[in-house]
Formats: C-alpha cells, sequence, structure tokens
C-alpha cells in the first residue's frame, strides 16, 4: 500500500511538470524538465511494478541529457546515435523481465510504454521545439492510456501535457500563417 501511494504521489509531481514543459521556450529547457519528469515517473513506476516502464523512464533520462549536450555544443544526433537509442528503449523496456527472469511475463501492455518511449525519441531528436511539442502530444497520448489501463495518477500527467502541450502549439504556431489565413 505504501509504495502505491507513494507512487500516486510521484505522479500529481510529474503531473506538474507535464503542465509547465511544454511552454518553454528553449528546446534544453524542455528537455531538462523531461530528464526530471522521467526520473520521477520511472520511481513512480518502479514502485508499483510496472518495469518496462520504468527501463523506457531511464533511458530517456540519458537520451534528453545527451541532447542537452548537443544543444550546448550546436550539433545533432546522428543516425548511428539515433538507432543506438531505439535499441536501447526497447531493451530497456525488456531488459527489466530478462534480468529478473520474468519476461514470460512480458505482455501487451508492456509493449506500450516502449512505443511510448520510441515516440519520446523522435521528439528529443528535433532540432525545432513545435515538432517536439506535437510529436510530445502523441506521447502524452499513448501514456494517457497505458495509465488509464494501469489506474495509476500519471494519467492526470499525461492529461495535462495533452491540454498543455495543444495549448503551446497553438501559441507558438507561426504568427505568419495565422496573417495569411486572414488575408
Amino acid at each position: 500500500m505504501t509504495n502505491y501511494v507513494i507512487s500516486q504521489i510521484l505522479g500529481i509531481i510529474v503531473t506538474v511538470l507535464c503542465l509547465i514543459g511544454p511552454h518553454f521556450k528553449k528546446k534544453w529547457q524542455m528537455c531538462a524538465n523531461t530528464v526530471l519528469a522521467n526520473f520521477l515517473s520511472a520511481l513512480g513506476m518502479l514502485f508499483v511494478g510496472q518495469l518496462s516502464a520504468t527501463g523506457c523512464c531511464a533511458v530517456a533520462i540519458i537520451q534528453s541529457l545527451l541532447r542537452i549536450w548537443h544543444l550546448h555544443k550546436d550539433t545533432k544526433p546522428s543516425k548511428i546515435e539515433i538507432g543506438i537509442f531505439a535499441i536501447a528503449y526497447v531493451a530497456g523496456g525488456l531488459l527489466p523481465y530478462v534480468v529478473s527472469g520474468t519476461l514470460s511475463e512480458f505482455g501487451w501492455l508492456d509493449v506500450m510504454p516502449i512505443v511510448g518511449a520510441l515516440v519520446l525519441m523522435i521528439s528529443i531528436v528535433q532540432r525545432k521545439e513545435q515538432p517536439s511539442r506535437a510529436i510530445g502530444l502523441v506521447n502524452a497520448i499513448i501514456y494517457f492510456i497505458y495509465d488509464l489501463i494501469i489506474m495509476n495518477t500519471q494519467i492526470f500527467a499525461q492529461l495535462a501535457g495533452i491540454v498543455s502541450t495543444s495549448i503551446a502549439l497553438f501559441r507558438n504556431r507561426k504568427k505568419k500563417a495565422t496573417k495569411e489565413a486572414l488575408s
């Protein structure tokens, strides 16, 4: 029971991070928020035994930190690096089951965090904020469905992420396109 309560409290904190994350103006700020949100999310998922989600969050932390480094150096991730992270997300989702000897328990529900993590990976490697937000919206929808199924308070984080990202996408849209539409 204590693990469940801790997980739910962490889910509430992640909700706040999902509310503010899409509104950061700079990509490195969005990535730093992703690091913190995934760290807390991993802890929360670990407390309720969702090993696949925990592994995917761990990989997301590493990728987000590396992306911040790339942004600082003004370089972009190579295709090899992106491929390595794609493999790492799948491995991160499977490894906890392999290590614990419970791979036979890996089911369709455990695939969802891996798919969500792969979508997150695509969002993180985006150079510009708007495409990153749009792809992040897809990630939030996948995790919303996942958290709804496992009945975790992180569902509120995903709902907040969906609403907040939609607002950020609208607020940060190109003004020129709006002016042309009005003409």
